[in-house]
């Protein structure tokens, strides 16, 4: 159930200013932290601001997304939605100057597909709600052809899942949102058949709740036609690429060496434990056994 989820118990927030404080708190954390050593005036030349993270993030999102559709084999949609929950997730507490996006894409989508072996995701909640709707719609409403919706619900929920929505707002209010807006685009109304046969007598004190959820999922969606210009994105990636993390650079000196020097701890521990473990060895193959033939 989604309400007894952890997405549901630690990741739902009340509202984008909520999320939006959270990532502006992440990039201050890392200005202060790495720019101690620069001037003040400077600083915004030099790091991104959290706007321009935000940015960054969406960039990311969209490879993220194109890489799943190209994976082969053919890559299931509960990973590709649970991928990116995660990358959205990383990105509320921590800076894309200290993790960039593109380790932490490639993290997120290794990280969905062990998990999806075994685990119900967010994505297959979302799907099975989507599904579960369109076959309500075919037996409780007199819409004419439902199947009709099932292309722009999919497209509306590809778009979704490159917003905050998922964030912010139930599977369920998400996917009657996608199938909301697959109506509005056939110019067919589902008032009546959400209002009267969906949510009934008993759940009218909820609807102007989920009316004003459904609006701003749509709203969310159609902003995301709102794509930053080329040369903004470039010029983002360089400023990144001059003012991230050495230590979580894989090109950097700094973090090659730290490489090193975990790989010399872990051979530290590695000849320890074999040295204790030989001792052992010999500690048993040297003990008496009373009453054995093999014993002083």
């Amino acid at each position: 159930m989604f309400t007894t989820s952890s997405q549901c118990k630690y990741w739902m927030f009340n509202t984008e200013d909520e999320l939006n404080d959270l990532r502006k708190n992440a990039n201050l954390k890392h200005v202060e932290k790495y720019g101690e050593q620069i001037p003040d005036a400077d600083r915004y030349n030099y790091f991104l601001n959290a706007e321009e993270e935000k940015i960054m993030v969406k960039k990311y999102e969209h490879h993220l997304r194109d890489f799943c559709k190209r994976f082969q084999p053919p890559m299931p949609r509960c990973v590709a939605g649970t991928s990116f929950h995660y990358f959205k997730r990383f990105y509320i507490n921590n800076s894309v100057m200290n993790y960039h996006p593109k380790e932490i894409m490639v993290t997120c989508i290794y990280l969905a597909c062990k998990v999806e072996e075994f685990n119900v995701s967010i994505m297959q909640f979302v799907a099975n709600i989507r599904e579960g709707l369109l076959i309500d719609i075919k037996t409780r409403c007199s819409l004419n052809d439902p199947e009709r919706l099932r292309p722009g619900t999919e497209h509306f929920l590809e778009k979704a899942f490159l917003t905050d929505a998922v964030l912010l707002y139930s599977p369920s209010q998400v996917a009657l949102a996608a199938v909301l807006h697959a109506a509005s685009k056939l110019h067919e109304n589902l008032d009546a058949y959400v209002t009267d046969t969906l949510f009934g007598v008993e759940g009218a004190g909820r609807l102007e709740e989920l009316i004003e959820a459904v609006r701003s999922i749509r709203s969310m969606v159609k902003m995301m036609d709102n794509v930053p210009d080329k040369s903004v994105l470039i010029m983002l990636e360089r400023k990144l690429d001059k003012c991230r993390n050495p230590e979580n650079n894989p090109d950097t000196d700094i973090y090659k060496k730290k490489i090193l020097e975990m790989l010399d701890e872990e051979d530290d521990l590695y000849h320890a434990l074999s040295a204790r473990n030989e001792n052992l060895d010999n500690s048993v193959l040297t003990m008496s056994i009373p009453g054995s033939p093999y014993s002083a």
